[in-house]
């Protein structure tokens, strides 16, 4: 099977994960792109100051801060900026508000802050003003990223290098301090606190930093279904191939490996083993990628073998002759809250994932478990 990457880039260094020029290179497209049509948060701008010259605007208003009033008059305000809305299952794990530092190579991972035993809803008032960094490009304006996280815990509410990350949010808290240029004001972007979405947009979505989704999504089991095609020969079988295979190397106790029925079904649990894992991409994570092959067992093993003749694959049909093979990827939690990040913003989960790959196709596509229930073992099918 052909390597296709999930980023534009890779990194040795698995605390660095390659997604913040998503989101500092968008914030400078909004500095030569005109407003009209960008996306605007659902928060009031109007008493926003600007100016007629297009030059950056300092306000004086760093947003909600939490800094204490200087008078008696004035009581110290104690309501949170910064709020996350959790779901999914949360057993065994805790909360923690990571702050990532951004370079040129990468996010890299921060300060853990504000542990705590999961909740529903979790408030918070973060100081954004002490993590401010310049951001590249846009003299005057300085940011602070921030991400929601889930780790397993062994009972002390505090994260341990060897303790491994199973959720991130692909919505960040963002704290904005300095001069905000006006065509980011007009679009949005406030001094104080933001949320941004990072999905490898063009010009990243704003939302409400008191609304921030942070959802468990590792996934421990996969279901695929599907029918065969009639012109396969009797007695054909199917098997999930993982990748260290085609690359030469031998497997232990393959996933699936069975006589193709029509209709048939598989159910894919927990962990493969440890031989199915292959460093695709040199980035330092290991992946278990596994691809579906149709096949003769010419040998008569009742097992895939090299002698076996490869018939097909299995695959998603869309219209009379376009088609998608699929095939699935394990990819385990890790002790870097980049790894969960990196995988939200993509669009995949922790753990288990299905794609569909187009023929020729450099990227992969996601499936959800409602395009898994259709799916065809066919001699059309091939992915490379």
């Amino acid at each position: 099977m052909r390597s296709r990457r999930l980023s534009e880039e890779g990194n040795g260094d698995p605390r660095i994960a390659p997604i913040p020029r998503y989101a500092l290179r968008s914030m400078l497209l909004l500095l030569s792109t005109a407003c009209t049509g960008l996306p605007r948060p659902n928060f009031d701008t109007a008493s926003r100051d600007t100016n007629d010259t297009g030059e950056p605007v300092d306000t004086g208003d760093t947003g909600n801060t939490g800094d204490s009033g200087d008078t008696a008059e004035t009581a110290e305000d104690t309501s949170p900026t910064v709020a996350f809305d959790l779901s999914g299952n949360l057993d065994g794990l805790a909360f923690a508000l990571v702050q990532l530092p951004a370079s040129e190579a990468g996010f890299v991972m921060g300060d853990v802050l504000f542990e705590q035993a999961p909740a529903p809803r979790i408030e918070l008032r973060p100081d954004g003003e002490a993590y401010l960094q310049p951001l590249p490009d846009i003299v005057g304006l300085e940011g602070a990223f921030f991400v929601g996280g889930l780790h397993e815990d062994d009972g002390n509410l505090t994260w341990d290098p060897e303790e491994r990350w199973f959720a991130a949010g692909s919505w960040m808290a963002l704290y904005l301090g300095g001069e905000l240029p006006e065509l980011m004001a007009l679009a949005g972007w406030q001094l104080g606190w933001n949320s941004i979405l990072i999905d490898g947009a063009a010009i990243p979505a704003l939302g409400d930093p008191l609304a921030l989704p942070l959802i468990n999504g590792y996934v421990d089991a996969v279901e695929l279904s599907g029918s065969a095609d009639p012109a396969l020969p009797a007695g054909t079988r199917f098997a999930l191939v993982p990748a260290p295979v085609f690359a030469g190397e031998a497997v232990e106790a393959l996933l699936v490996d069975e006589v193709l029925e029509d209709p048939w079904g598989v159910s894919v649990r927990g962990a493969p083993d440890p031989s199915h894992f292959l460093d695709i991409d040199g980035d330092g994570f290991p992946e278990a990628v596994e691809t579906f092959v149709v096949y003769t067992d010419a040998d008569g093993s009742e097992s895939v073998s090299t002698g076996d003749p490869g018939l097909g694959g299995v695959c998603r049909f869309e219209g009379e002759n376009a088609y998608q093979g699929v095939g699935l990827f394990f990819s385990p939690p890790t002790t870097s809250v980049l790894w969960p990040v990196y995988f939200a913003a993509a669009g995949a989960s922790v753990g288990w994932n299905a794609f569909a790959a187009d023929p020729g196709a450099e990227t992969l596509r996601f499936l959800d478990a409602d395009a898994l229930i259709d799916l065809v073992a066919s001699g059309e099918c091939v992915v490379e």
